[in-house]
């Protein structure tokens, strides 16, 4: 059997290819540092130093671009919340000036409400108005007449109802006050138990704080706490 002929020239093209390589190798590797030309081989230490340093550029890269997106996220927040509290603050003023213009209103259609409203109604709002509390104890809780006694007052007078203004302001009730007088100083009363006779209405007024007041014809004549 012949053996085949070995083609130099293909041995001599492989030869060139290999040390081009090899020369392109060392040659990055000795920029890097990480061949040793001197000791003949690769610096094991270099690479791997090479490839931590890679690594934290690519982290400070990354932490860089997260601080970034943290600080756009701040600045959004930041720019949500200032417009939120410039709403709530322009609400807040619009509201106030919605309800100054309905006090205002109510002020000059209190006198005309007053005149429509039975003397134990108007009992009530005196008291509300003497004392200044809530509205909430009045007997229409969109009038507020703390503000301006004197409307209630003036109409009390126009009836001729007289009060003893110390123990309406005290909550204080006696003997003989009228309905109107009691419902001045203690206000609304919770419910009434009523009895009819010969003699006329007795009544059980009954409060919250467990007090009794009872009225004949009218007039105190006696209470329990």
């Amino acid at each position: 059997m012949l053996t085949p002929l070995i083609n130099q020239e293909d041995v001599i093209n492989k030869s060139i290819l290999l040390t081009a390589l090899l020369l392109t190798v060392t040659g990055a590797a000795l920029a890097d540092g990480s061949y040793d030309q001197g000791a003949g081989g690769y610096d094991i230490n270099a690479i791997k130093q090479r490839e931590e340093a890679e690594l934290a550029k690519q982290l400070d890269a990354e932490k860089a671009e997260q601080a970034k997106q943290l600080k756009a996220k701040k600045a959004e927040q930041d720019r949500q919340k200032k417009a939120r509290d410039e709403r709530l603050k322009a609400e807040k003023i619009a509201y106030e000036a919605k309800k100054a213009a309905h006090r205002e209103q109510l002020r000059k259609d209190a006198p005309a409400y007053l005149k429509t409203i039975n003397n134990n109604s108007l009992c009530i709002e005196y008291g509300v108005a003497v004392r200044g509390e809530s509205v909430e104890q009045s007997v229409d809780p969109n009038l507020d007449f703390k503000e301006s006694p004197a409307m209630v007052v003036a109409e009390a007078k126009r009836r001729n109802i007289g009060f003893n203004n110390l123990m309406v302001k005290n909550k204080q009730v006696q003997i003989g006050m009228t309905i109107c007088e009691m419902y001045a100083s203690l206000g609304t009363p919770e419910h009434q138990n009523r009895t009819v006779n010969s003699h006329g209405v007795l009544i059980q007024h009954v409060y919250h704080d467990r007090l009794y007041v009872y009225t004949d014809n009218g007039v105190v004549t006696s209470w329990q706490d």
